[in-house]
């Protein structure tokens, strides 16, 4: 085999490294690494420029004088319609004498600026030297009597739909009237005085305190043949004049039927009479009775076994009557005549009488609170209700009260009875969820154990999310995607993988190379082979050393 002479293998050798090289930079020359894009061919084009001499050109003539012009004019500005007028207001209904939530009747009375007003009313002995006959006490829309000292009683009347002109005789104030009458949303309270802790009770309640001591030019002495204590004055319309402008009206202290109606109530049954009587230390003070009169439809009061008439001479004949059997306990105060001072036990429950109709029905009251309204019962735990109209509401010994019964008259069974009331508080409605039943001595409370509900909450699976955003496309990291449906979840090496070379027939996976990484290799093939020194050199240059 013929052995090639160095000369010609140097010579071979470098023109094959040119022939490498020359392509390569060719190539680079004429290539644009687009980064993932087309690559564009680049034309380069070469022209010859032309020299030529002329004459100079003449000036530019002048610009044409700006002419102004005026912007054009704004659009005239349409004026919007103008709105509708509005609805005329509705009428409101005007209240009517003897229209107010306190007796049922008409629209409910003044809402604003028009809260109830209490005055206290003597109720001892007759003209010249007692308080009888009375003034107002036929246009109060409630009344209530309370026990006092000696065994006699107090009016406290309230007004609020009918005004009185004079009212009279005022009196004093007693600690019963705290618990109540506060119930009846800031009233206007007006007295003749009381002792020092009296009125520090009324100062602190959420009464108003009207009372002449506050007032004294609103209150007057009516003359002859009245007599001091007896003879205090006053009228409502000025004290009602004291009221605030933002002043509420009263609540509703009673459930009424419609009118011309018989009770619905069981056990309710025609009586013609019913009694009380109030008595110090063994001996009757004031015997009353309330007689039923079907002509004036209302019973009509009798005291101490006389008709019982206003200043006008108009018998008291209310349309209702409420006989609230109380207890009294003393309050360790004495008047001027050394006669204790009671005070009704109105907050608590008890037992009572609806006296309606010519009807008299058994109810139960409830009072929590001496801000609370009275709530009156009957047996089948339904609120018991009263005819439209005045009440007179008798705070009652426990056991001094009676009552006669009649037979029934044609005018009775010719009245319908009352449809019950759908408030769901009887056997017929919704059960309640206590029911309390109060006996002379012993009280029983029975409460129905609420219904029990059981809930099962399963936890819900927790799923965590992380999104990357993808790397662009040719990158020079590792990058691995994996898509969802709607998220990208990175994908890192695990954590035993090693990286590196790997070994012959089996490489490592590596970047992904730029488009231009071919040709450059080549360039640098070529270059190495052209400028190698031949082998015989160094074979001499081992051999030397």
């Amino acid at each position: 085999m013929a052995v090639a002479k160095p000369g010609r293998l140097r010579v071979a050798t470098r023109l094959l490294g040119l022939a490498l090289l020359l392509p390569a930079c060719g190539a680079d020359f004429l290539w644009v690494d687009t980064m993932g894009k087309t690559p564009e061919l680049v034309t380069t084009t070469t022209s010859t420029a032309t020299t030529s001499t002329t004459a100079p050109a003449p000036p530019p003539p002048p610009p044409p004088p700006r002419i102004k012009v005026p912007p054009p004019p704004p659009p005239p500005r349409i004026k919007p319609p103008p709105p509708p007028p509005p609805p005329p207001p509705q009428p409101k209904a005007v209240p009517q004498p003897g229209d107010s939530p306190l007796t049922g009747i008409g629209v409910g009375g003044y809402t604003t600026g028009h809260p109830a007003l209490v005055v206290k009313i003597d109720n001892v002995g007759d003209i010249p030297s007692g308080a009888r006959p009375q003034m107002g006490i036929n246009e109060a829309d409630v009344v209530f009597e309370e026990m006092v000292e000696g065994g006699f009683t107090r009016f406290a009347a309230v007004f609020h739909s009918t005004p009185s002109d004079p009212v009279g005789p005022v009196r004093s104030a007693r600690s019963t009237d705290i618990a109540l009458l506060s119930m009846l949303n800031h009233p206007l309270f007006a007295y003749s005085g009381a002792n020092r802790d009296f009125k520090e009770l009324v100062r602190r309640s959420s009464m108003i305190d009207v009372s002449v001591d506050n007032y004294p030019a609103k209150y007057f002495r009516a003359g002859s043949p009245r007599r001091s204590p007896h003879n205090l004055m006053s009228n409502t319309s000025q004290l009602e004049g004291l009221a605030a402008p933002d002043a509420q009206a009263p609540p509703r202290l009673f459930d009424y039927r419609p009118a011309g109606t018989r009770p619905s109530e069981r056990n309710a049954r025609p009586v013609s009479r019913v009694s009380a009587s109030w008595t110090y230390q063994g001996k009757t003070s004031t015997n009353i009775s309330y007689d039923w009169n079907p002509g004036a439809n209302g019973w009509t009061r009798i005291q101490n076994g006389a008709l019982h008439v206003d200043a006008d001479g108009r018998p008291v004949t209310p349309t209702n009557v409420i006989f609230q059997f109380v207890t009294y306990h003393d309050t360790g105060y004495v008047d001027s005549s050394g006669a204790h001072v009671p005070e009704a036990d109105v907050i608590g429950s008890g037992d009572g009488w609806f006296l309606s109709a010519g009807y008299l029905t058994p109810v139960h009251w409830v009072k929590r609170d001496k801000e609370d309204v009275t709530e009156f019962r009957g047996d089948d735990g339904r609120y018991a209700r009263l005819l439209p109209g005045r009440t007179w509401v008798e705070l009652v010994l426990v056991g001094r009260g009676t009552a006669t019964d009649r037979p029934a008259d044609p005018s009775d069974t010719a009245k319908p009875i009352a449809p019950p009331p759908n408030d769901g508080t009887g056997p017929t409605g919704q059960p309640t969820d206590t029911t309390t039943t109060t006996g002379p001595a012993e009280t029983t409370t029975t409460t129905q154990p609420a219904e029990s509900t059981t809930t099962t909450t399963s936890p819900a699976p927790v799923t965590t999310v992380t999104t990357v955003p993808v790397p662009p496309v040719g990158g020079s990291s590792t990058t691995s995607s994996s898509s969802t449906s709607s998220s990208t979840t990175s994908t890192t090496t695990a954590a035993g993988e090693k990286k590196g070379k790997g070994k012959a027939g089996a490489p490592t996976p590596k970047a992904a190379p730029s488009v231009a990484a071919g040709p450059a290799s080549a360039a640098a093939l070529g270059a190495l082979l052209l400028f190698a020194p031949p082998p015989t050199r160094l074979r001499r240059r081992q051999r030397q050393r």
